[in-house]
């Protein structure tokens, strides 16, 4: 991977045969959102599971603990509609819509620019009842 990639597998790791591509995401306190392009037939309940495991077995490690860390199975939704995804990016993203831009793949293919992406972020911060539309984004 060359060009303005920051994320550079190195040389001598095995050659990656990716599940998913993750169009935008967000780490919160407890808990994470991810959007999900599925690459591999079943990748999203694959990346999923080691996702999983993996920040368990992490935690457990780091501060001797064992069992799970998270309640109960991950929630999905299939996303149709080009303009729930335009508005499922910034809810995923709101706190951090200003400093990242969805690069490359679908969410690169809905906005030209960054630019582009930023006012349409403002515009939907701005226009929206922020809790009555992203209630409509939550899974519960």
């Amino acid at each position: 991977m060359q060009g303005s990639n920051p994320f550079v597998w190195p040389v001598d790791w095995p050659k990656r045969n990716p599940l998913v591509k993750i169009l935008a995401f967000s780490l919160l306190e407890n808990h994470f959102h991810l959007i999900l392009e599925e690459i591999r037939e079943n990748g999203i309940s694959v990346f999923m599971k080691r996702i999983g495991t993996g920040i368990g077995t992490y935690f457990n490690i780091k501060y001797h603990e064992v069992g799970r860390i998270f309640q109960g199975p991950y929630k999905s939704k299939i996303i149709k509609e080009e303009t729930y995804l335009r508005y499922l990016s910034v809810y995923v993203q709101v706190k951090n819509v200003f400093e990242l831009y969805p690069g490359g793949d679908v969410l690169g293919e809905l906005f030209n620019t960054s630019e582009e992406y930023k006012e349409f972020a403002k515009q939907c911060l701005g226009q929206m009842d922020l809790d009555e539309e992203f209630n409509k984004l939550r899974l519960e």
